[in-house]
């Protein structure tokens, strides 16, 4: 086995042989996706910085709107509650029951066509 190595070793095409299999190593990581130049390494994750702030910028707006939208269903719901304390404060006549007619999406309400 050492004669072997002292053989291989020894020999003057060894350097050369090494050099070769590490270039080709290194050419076909690069081929399989494997080994990237540091300015493609950069370039991406330059990219998914871009992208991860451009769904942060969105993520902000949507909550925006949806704070502005909510404001609004509070006075609406505000707006709601007061009127239905006036109603239900509004006296009826003796001895009237009040009934509230409600049409559904299949029948035309009284008095309507359908």
């Amino acid at each position: 086995m050492e004669a072997l190595f002292a053989t291989i070793l020894g020999s003057p095409l060894t350097p050369v042989t090494l050099a070769m299999s590490l270039l080709a190593l290194i050419i076909f990581s690069m081929v399989r996706g494997w080994l990237l130049p540091k300015s493609t390494v950069l370039l991406l994750i330059t990219a998914e910085k871009l992208v991860a702030e451009n769904y942060k910028l969105a993520w902000e707006a949507e909550k925006s709107r949806n704070d502005t939208l909510t404001d609004y269903l509070r006075q609406l719901l505000t707006y709601a509650e007061t009127a239905d304390k006036v109603l239900k404060s509004i006296p009826l006549p003796a001895g009237t029951i009040a009934v509230v007619p409600v049409s559904t999406p299949t029948e035309a309400p009284e008095g309507g066509t359908s």
